[in-house]
């Protein structure tokens, strides 16, 4: 299930282990597989998670309501959107809902997918997420930042209605894979409340960008959510 390769690992810290949701490139398509380690220096895998279509597979780093909780982006009938769904087990999910669609004549109009893992904040969860919009000259890759409820992560706060990143500098712009800005992790340090946002540019570069937190919350309630 991993012939074509993996990609795309998304790390959720939880009780001391480090879960790895990955995208397992396989003759039969894309789908999610979750794998853990202590060290970094030895790893299980787990178990294949989802079937394909499925890719931005990313871990809650605690249980919602006494399960624990992940995004995913399924594709069905050309719709590229995030899910959610609990397990009591990390092996076998359900209670799947959508939790944001792709908007008409936005910057996020062809897919979306989470990029890092969602991150606990005083009212609820910060995510940052990846939005395709398809131009002439090839799909462009941007990111977005949404809030949704503390206790039910399906629903939304408030959503940016514009991109919080976009491809502008050269290395973004230009290479493997041109016009991408592309994150599968954040940090937030506690006593700046400054969020790192590690991101790939180009399928070529790994950047790192930042924000303040707060900044970043009120950002998403500027316009159309």
């Amino acid at each position: 299930y991993e012939k074509k390769g993996i990609e795309d690992p998304r790390i959720t810290e939880i009780n001391g282990v480090f879960y790895i949701m990955y995208t397992a490139a396989s003759v039969y398509g894309s789908l999610l597989a979750l794998a853990k380690t202590t060290d970094f220096k030895s790893f299980e895998r787990i178990a294949l998670v989802s079937e394909p279509e499925n890719k931005d597979g990313v871990l809650f780093p605690e249980k919602i309501n006494g399960k624990y909780a992940r995004f995913d982006r399924p594709v069905a009938g050309g719709l590229a959107n995030i899910w959610i769904s609990y397990s009591q087990d990390l092996v076998t999910w359900g209670n799947s809902r959508c939790v944001m669609t792709v908007r008409d004549d936005h910057w996020d109009s062809w897919r979306i997918g989470a990029s890092s893992q969602p991150i606990k904040i005083d009212n609820g969860w910060l995510i940052i997420y990846h939005g395709v919009k398809a131009a002439s000259s090839g799909p462009i890759y941007r990111l977005g930042a949404a809030v949704l409820s503390e206790d039910d992560p399906s629903k939304v706060i408030c959503r940016s209605a514009i991109p919080i990143l976009s491809p502008r500098e050269y290395y973004e712009r230009v290479g493997d894979v041109n016009n991408v800005v592309f994150s599968c992790g954040a940090i937030l340090e506690d006593d700046s409340q400054e969020l790192k946002i590690y991101y790939g540019a180009s399928d070529t570069s790994i950047c790192l960008g930042t924000a303040n937190v707060n900044e970043l919350m009120q950002f998403c309630t500027i316009g159309e959510h």
